[in-house]
């Protein structure tokens, strides 16, 4: 059904050269009137496990000290009908053919987050995209996103940058995102984040390495054809 969205983006290893395999985007989306309390149940989770309001939750953060506290954040995401997840994978980025479209890893990065966005707004009326804020490029990408994501079907497309730090639902989603993108590069070694990835397997019944259907929402997984 049509609706008024909210949806938070983050990315993990998106750098051209950084030596790590896979790639991904992820896209959090919910409705716009059920966006404050599902960030004040976030905070709520921080109080009841001891956490700092301020404390910023992160996948890179995750540790067998916190682990229940990770392990409920994600039955929250399990358990609310509301909040949906868009993930764009990108199996091995280091085989791109950036040169024989054309572009630059730049360029191609917002195709992708078009590609991950259409999926969402075409099931809006409105939606008001927010992108974490990482440095002082923040404008250029805000200006470059819109243009690529001006020839979606969406009456009304709004996008901005915030602090993760200040938005527990971006929080969230690198949480999310992290453990889908070390799904699937396979090279986890933290027990703590194994449980994890674990657990949202189960969770969404999805081994986080297979593309979804295409009407899937709750869950829904693209794989980037590397070539």
């Amino acid at each position: 059904m049509l609706g008024n969205y909210r949806a938070y983006c983050d990315e993990s290893s998106h750098l051209e050269h950084d030596g790590l395999r896979a790639m991904g985007l992820g896209v959090l989306w919910c409705p716009e009137e059920k966006t404050g309390e599902a960030n004040h149940a976030i905070l709520e989770l921080k109080r009841v496990h001891g956490i700092a309001q301020t404390a910023e939750l992160k996948w890179t953060r995750v540790s067998p000290a916190k682990l229940d506290f990770y392990q409920a954040l994600i039955d929250y995401f399990l358990n609310t009908t509301y909040l949906n997840l868009r993930v764009l994978i990108v199996p091995d980025k280091s085989v791109l053919n950036h040169a024989a479209w054309h572009q630059t890893h730049d360029d191609w990065y917002y195709k992708m987050y078009y590609v991950a966005l259409k999926h969402v707004l075409q099931r809006c009326l409105s939606c008001d995209v927010f992108l974490d804020y990482k440095d002082t490029h923040g404008g250029p990408k805000v200006r470059k996103l819109r243009k690529y994501l001006a020839g979606v079907v969406s009456s009304s497309i709004a996008v901005q940058t915030v602090r993760s730090d200040e938005v527990p639902l971006v929080q969230l989603v690198d949480l999310l995102l992290g453990a889908v993108t070390a799904a699937n590069r396979g090279d986890v070694a933290s027990a703590a984040k194994l449980a994890l990835i674990e657990q949202l397997r189960r969770g969404l019944h999805s081994d986080l390495r297979t593309e979804s259907s295409y009407s899937a929402t709750k869950f829904n997984m693209f794989l980037w054809p590397s070539s």
